[in-house]
């Protein structure tokens, strides 16, 4: 008798910690699946503006090392859920169970401690509400999450993804390279004239810069000397053609023309464009020779 009445409480317990383990064990997968979802889609956004470097698509990949945190979550759930309990925890949750029943209250605790002591009138009276209250009855005492709201994120995410898979599939596969480099197709670019030019000190040269890209991309002029960088103020002579003009040339010098996104969620922008300007003495005349 003493048996079948362990069997009851124990039924009860297990029964609830199992159902509640389930249930904690889909909200965690859920939440894996709509982390891991969104993170891919973050990063494949992140490769179609930007084209990433092998270095950052590397360092992404590394982030995924924090799904353990998902396993060890999970491995905890399950260990909690079919591992043996000491007395304190199992009173503490029959208390719990039998407060979801306006009818049991604090009963189902009180008769699980009568049923720890060896009386006959305690063991009848734990028989008695063993029969009153069958161990099914405690089968819903476990109130689920619902899970409705989670699967229909998940959902949502998925369905951006397979769109995004097939309209940005060039990205994708350039993210599944991880080690390997591309170059966004250049659609905006500078063209700097002339050529790097060499002249005699005091001369004249005049740099152009044609802009080919949109009026809201900046363009930008320095002089780079000595390991230091100047700003320029050109001139502008159409809409996408500036100038500035060298007189007198002094000194050799490095200029650069610079190509600016408007904003960040631009592709990258093409290198600078850059012109050596290399200044010669000009040569003195030592004696006339005469006729």
């Amino acid at each position: 008798m003493s048996e079948k009445r362990n069997t009851y409480f124990q039924h009860i317990l297990r029964t609830f910690r199992k159902r509640r383990a389930l249930d904690r064990l889909q909200h965690t997968g859920l939440l894996f699946l709509i982390v891991n979802a969104a993170y891919v889609l973050v990063c494949l956004l992140l490769e179609f503006v930007w084209y990433l470097s092998p270095g950052v698509k590397e360092a992404l990949a590394w982030i995924l090392v924090l799904n353990a945190g998902f396993l060890v979550r999970a491995v905890l759930i399950v260990f909690q859920g079919y591992s043996r309990h000491p007395e304190k925890a199992n009173a503490k949750l029959l208390l719990h169970i039998g407060r979801q029943y306006p009818e049991v209250r604090d009963k189902l605790l009180n008769h699980y401690q009568l049923s720890q002591e060896d009386d006959t009138l305690r063991a009848y009276a734990v028989s008695h509400f063993i029969e009153a209250h069958p161990p099914e009855k405690f089968n819903d005492a476990c109130r689920l999450e619902p899970a409705g709201k989670k699967l229909k994120i998940f959902l949502g995410l998925l369905l951006l993804l397979l769109i995004s898979g097939v309209l940005l599939r060039d990205p994708a596969a350039r993210l599944l390279h991880i080690h390997a480099s591309y170059e966004p197709p250049l659609t905006q670019y500078l063209s700097v004239t002339p050529e790097d030019s060499t002249l005699y000190a005091y001369d004249s040269l005049r740099i152009s810069v044609r802009r080919h890209a949109p009026p809201d991309f900046p363009v930008e002029l320095y002089r780079l000397e000595n390991g230091k960088a100047q700003r320029l103020e050109f001139t502008r002579e159409r809409d996408s053609l500036y100038s500035y003009d060298l007189y007198p040339v002094r000194r050799s010098a490095v200029y650069v023309a610079v190509l600016r996104r408007p904003h960040l969620f631009i592709r990258k922008y093409p290198r600078p464009g850059y012109r050596q300007v290399t200044v010669l003495r000009r040569p003195k005349v030592e004696h006339w020779i005469s006729a």
